[in-house]
């Protein structure tokens, strides 16, 4: 690698490899520490109680937003303490990098692949190397999600996409920031810089880049009229004593017939071409002399601009500033999850309040938005318990049950017939998960906590289901502990309409209530009971009031259970 290359050259490439290995290694570090944290320290509270302890701050007894302060520390503050006082000085005494500009036909994956590699390894130590991006070549996702690699990342090559004179204007600016460049080079893995344009647009940006480039590297193994109008503009700059020229070793032939008409063309000579294959580039140091002498026999084609003091300090000033808001802002997305106590009493957020429930099943979360915003959090109840998933749906139900008024009732009745349908056809899923076990315990809760004024409400609910079958574990004690200490002899007529219930439940009930009271209607569903009875005691229960209704009898339903 040492080919072509002077002293100070070698030194910041040095420098930019031990950089990214100590970014590397210190980000798998920090991983590994918030694992062990999160692991180990975490459940013993241990770091939490000193770090407060040492601070004087009142905090739960598990302090959670010590973890994301110290993913904070970590990724945000952490690499700039301890990498600046390098990177800095090295970015703002490179004065006059040499640019190169590099060509190729877009979108050929084995092409592209080989010269990413070329440019990378052999071109980039000389100065920075761009290039119009495509899908081959282009900006790594890391540096489009700065806060995956941290503060640095932020210091990446991050140009927008050209699509407008705009972008324009932009890339002429970032083009003359000397000392910005060479801190993206100097963090940069590949130290390419890719320039995303549209089609309208890539001309200009093209011109922008040969107007000042030092050097020209074009890939010729599959040529194209963009190629060749590029080579043009080559000519016409007279860059073509600047141009090297790289090629896939199977299409070396082709490429040097396509030169040569291209020679005729434009009144210039082109040089040797440099092959690569499978194993990379067949003669890499000379092409890195090549590289060398080109460079030296000329001046830079640009001059930089001046390093502005307070043009560097405002541009660290507004990354911290970016990198500590993308923090927060990463806290208040995972707020619910971190600091569920923390978002139900500050979030600003009623999403994130909900959230924290549903997460943690604790009810008391809700209490904020149940005073400032009971319709909104009623309405998101209603529709989680329908239509949610998972936690999500489950806590929901149990928010309805604690939370919920008469509207709720046939609502939960519904939840339970849709969940009876699900395992009606298999009696192990049944003997399993019963029917509506969570939907019928929330609907007694409401009931109970509604009293008997909702008793009503809750028979005609019943009675206007087409399908809700009786399970006797399940409704009874939606029955013992609601329906029988509330109903009354005043009720019987109430009951009486659920004779003819379309939905067993409301079939059964009526019974249940009406045959203690000797009504010879419902000897026809005791006789359904009886058959419909897994329980034996079910079936007892159910032939005791059919015979006490045959000789006539008048006597109460005892207690059951």
């Amino acid at each position: 690698m040492s080919s072509g290359l002077d002293a100070p050259t070698q030194r910041r490439w040095i420098a930019s490899k031990v950089v990214f290995v100590c970014g590397l290694t210190l980000f798998v570090g920090i991983l590994l520490g918030l694992a062990a944290f999160a692991i180990m320290i975490w459940p013993l509270e241990g770091f939490g109680v000193g770090l407060v302890s040492a601070f004087g701050i009142q905090a739960e007894e598990r302090p959670v937003w010590t973890y994301p302060l110290l993913a904070l520390v970590g990724f945000v503050i952490l690499p700039v303490a301890l990498f600046m006082p390098i990177l800095v000085p090295l970015a703002l005494n490179w004065k006059n990098p040499r640019r190169i500009v590099v060509f190729r036909r877009f979108n050929t994956r084995y092409e592209n692949k080989a010269l990413r590699k070329i440019a990378s390894k052999h071109l980039s130590p000389f100065g920075h190397v761009f290039t119009l991006a495509d899908s081959q070549i282009h900006r790594s996702m890391f540096v489009r999600i700065p806060m995956v690699l941290g503060q640095l990342n932020l210091l990446n090559f991050r140009l927008r996409r050209i699509h407008d004179d705009s972008g324009v204007s932009d890339f002429k600016k970032t083009l003359e920031r000397t000392w910005r460049l060479n801190l993206n080079w100097l963090l940069s893995p590949r130290k390419i810089f890719p320039i995303q344009t549209s089609d309208e647009y890539w001309q200009t940006c093209v011109g922008l880049l040969l107007d000042k480039a030092d050097i020209v590297v074009m890939d010729v193994s599959i040529f194209s009229t963009s190629m060749a109008w590029e080579i043009g503009q080559c000519g016409r700059r007279n860059l073509m004593s600047k141009l090297v020229l790289v090629t896939r070793r199977e299409k070396i032939e082709a490429g040097a017939a396509q030169l040569n008409e291209l020679e005729n063309e434009i009144g210039a000579r082109t040089d040797a071409l440099f092959a690569y294959g499978a194993k990379g580039l067949e003669r890499p140091t000379e092409l890195r002399e090549r590289v060398a002498k080109i460079l030296s026999a000329a001046e830079s084609g640009f001059v930089p601009a001046r390093n502005s003091g307070v043009q560097v300090l405002w541009t660290f000033v507004w990354n911290l500033a970016l990198s500590f808001a993308l923090a927060v802002g990463g806290f208040l997305a995972t707020a619910p999850t971190l600091s569920p106590e923390w978002t139900a009493h500050h979030s600003p957020f009623k999403t994130q309040v909900m959230t924290a429930y549903y997460e943690n099943s604790n009810l008391t979360y809700l209490d904020r938005l149940v005073k400032e915003d009971w319709d909104w959090t009623h309405k998101e109840l209603r529709q989680s318990a329908r239509n949610g998933l998972g936690l999500r749906k489950t806590n929901a139900i149990k928010a309805i049950g604690q939370l919920g008024d008469e509207g709720d009732i046939p609502l939960l009745l519904d939840l339970i017939a849709q969940h009876s349908k699900v395992v009606k056809d298999s009696e192990r899923m049944h003997g399993l998960l019963r029917w509506g076990y969570l939907e019928e315990s929330a609907l007694t809760a409401l009931m109970k906590r509604l009293g008997k004024p909702a008793l009503p409400a809750l028979l005609s609910a019943i009675d206007a289901l087409p399908y809700l079958p009786f399970d006797l574990d399940l409704d009874g004690d939606l029955f013992d502990d609601y329906i029988a200490p509330n109903a009354a002899v005043d009720d019987d007529a109430v009951f009486a309409k659920l004779l003819s219930c379309r939905n067993q439940t409301g079939r059964f009930i009526a019974a249940l209530q009406l045959a203690p009271r000797g009504d010879a209607r419902t000897g026809p569903i005791l006789r359904e009971m009886i058959e419909a009875s897994t329980p034996s005691l079910f079936a007892d229960y159910a032939q005791m009031w059919l015979s006490r209704l045959a000789l006539g009898s008048s006597g109460r339903i005892k207690q059951r259970g």
